[in-house]
Formats: C-alpha cells, sequence, structure tokens
C-alpha cells in the first residue's frame, strides 16, 4: 500500500530525475486535458445551435478560426528560439487558451445575434491561435527532454491512456446534463467544470514539469539534445 501510495505521488510532485518526472508528470497533465478537452470542443456545435438557432453558422464558426493555426504555429517557433523558459512560455500561453472559453460560454446570456456571432469568431479565433501556439511550443519542450530511443514508445503509451481517460469527460458531461434539466445552464456547466476544474488541475501540473530552452545545449540523462527545425 506505501508503495503504491509514493507511485502515485511521484505523478504529481516532480522526482530528481528529469526523464522520469517528465515521463510521469506528462502523462498526469495529458489525463486533465483529456477530460477538459472532452468537456468543451466536442459542445461547440450544440453551444452554436443554442446560441444562433438550428441554422446556426457552424462552418463559419468552426472554419474560420482555423485560418490562424499556421500563423500561430510559425510565430510559437520563431519565440521558442529565442525564450529561455519555453515551460514558463507554453504555460503562460495554454493559460490563455483556456481562459478564452470563458467568455464564449457566457456569450448564452447575452442578447442579439450578430453581436454575439463577431464576438464569438473572435474569441474562437483567439482561443485556436492559443491553442496551436502552445501545442507547438509544448512539443518543442516536453518531447525534447525525452531520450529519443524512448519517445516514439513512452507517446503512444500516454495517448493511449489519454483517449481512455477521455470517456471520464465524458462521463462527467453526461451526469451533468442528466441532473440539470435547464440545457443553457447544463452546458454552461459542461464548459466551465472543464475549464475551471480539469484545465486547472493540467495547467498546475504542467507548471512542476522541468524547463528546457532551446537556445542552449542540454543534457538529460543519456546525452546531449540537438535540436533542428
Amino acid at each position: 500500500m506505501n508503495f503504491l501510495k509514493i507511485q502515485l505521488k511521484s505523478y504529481f510532485i516532480p522526482e530528481p530525475d528529469i526523464v522520469s518526472a517528465t515521463k510521469k508528470l506528462s502523462i498526469t497533465d495529458g489525463l486533465f486535458w483529456a477530460a477538459y478537452s472532452s468537456m468543451t470542443t466536442p459542445f461547440l456545435v450544440p453551444l452554436s445551435i443554442l446560441l444562433f438557432g438550428v441554422n446556426a453558422p457552424v462552418g463559419y464558426i468552426t472554419g474560420i478560426p482555423v485560418f490562424l493555426v499556421p500563423m500561430a504555429q510559425l510565430y510559437s517557433v520563431k519565440v521558442s528560439q529565442r525564450t529561455q523558459n519555453l515551460k514558463r512560455m507554453t504555460v503562460f500561453i495554454t493559460f490563455l487558451d483556456r481562459l478564452v472559453w470563458i467568455p464564449v460560454v457566457f456569450l448564452i446570456f447575452l442578447p442579439g445575434y450578430y453581436e454575439k456571432f463577431v464576438l464569438m469568431i473572435t474569441l474562437l479565433s483567439l482561443r485556436t491561435f492559443f491553442a496551436s501556439a502552445s501545442g507547438t511550443t509544448w512539443t518543442l519542450w516536453v518531447p525534447t527532454l525525452i531520450p529519443a530511443e524512448d519517445r516514439n514508445t513512452y507517446f503512444a503509451k500516454r495517448n493511449f491512456i489519454m483517449k481512455i481517460f477521455s470517456l471520464f469527460g465524458y462521463f462527467i458531461a453526461l451526469l451533468i446534463f442528466a441532473g440539470i434539466k435547464d440545457y443553457e445552464i447544463a452546458i454552461a456547466t459542461v464548459f466551465l467544470s472543464g475549464v475551471v476544474i480539469f484545465s486547472s488541475i493540467s495547467l498546475y501540473i504542467m507548471t512542476k514539469m522541468p524547463n528546457f530552452s532551446l537556445s542552449n545545449e542540454d543534457k538529460v540523462k543519456k546525452g546531449t539534445i540537438e535540436t533542428d527545425f
């Protein structure tokens, strides 16, 4: 029992070994991210229909923000090369990504059609930009801390666990919809629960992970890390 407790603790509190700490904390971060993700993005279409009716311009709402993805990725790569703290940068951008969901949800309670449409497109475009940027900086940060020979196997395992845990997010959403009869309140609760609870835990775990800077060579357990764009 004590061994199990120590093992569980290591997934929330960083160990001295950089590689081991990165692997375990990355899994924990991924689990809570999976729950947060399954309680937000899949419900964007129902939220749009709730805001604008059955003829909601879902294509524009989901499609226009995508145009910012290449810009976000190019920006994040350029900035990552100059920063001395990829972790701090990634956590900050990720925080902005999650934060934007909150005003999106509160559009439910605002009047007007075109005003809400413009606001929603603007907010979702910002969220897409931040999400794409943080995804790029995360990829430049966390995998770099794991030796190349372990990387493929580790992330395959991590992604498998995340896929399973994403079902937990759907289950929580199902319980919320089953318990709250008012559809507006229910969908707002689903979004806010995912952002405030699961996303916050994910961000907290992310702050505990080791840092890495692309501007310097660093050593991680089995050799020198080389960065190539």
